[in-house]
């Protein structure tokens, strides 16, 4: 069974032996998920401290939406990221959040 399913899995059930794992492999897709949606940030506003303003758009998603994009290709910003990225960015706060996060040199 591949990472994705089983996390699928553990994330939409109570399976035995779930509880640690799907700790680790949120943890694994929230840090995948930060360095890639810190880069699409960074393109539309460059300079902007990544790692901050990927915590204002992941604080706004659900751990499934962090795992889905967490535990998919994660080589760099792809399509999927820029779509997922600006539709956080349309929720309460996001916007707010990500005007208060330093830019260097600005």
């Amino acid at each position: 069974m591949g990472l994705r399913v089983a996390a699928a899995l553990c994330v939409l059930s109570v399976l035995p032996g779930c509880g640690a794992g799907v700790l680790v492999v949120y943890d694994g897709s929230r840090q995948a998920s930060q360095e890639v949606i810190g880069q699409v940030l960074a393109e539309t506003t460059p300079g902007i401290a990544q790692d901050q303003a990927a915590d204002c758009v992941i604080q706004n998603m659900s751990v499934r939406e962090i795992i889905t994009l967490g535990t998919g290709d994660s080589t760099g910003p792809s399509q999927a990221y820029r779509t997922k990225v600006a539709e956080v960015r349309k929720r309460t706060g996001v916007e707010e959040c990500l005007a208060a996060v330093p830019v260097q040199g600005g």
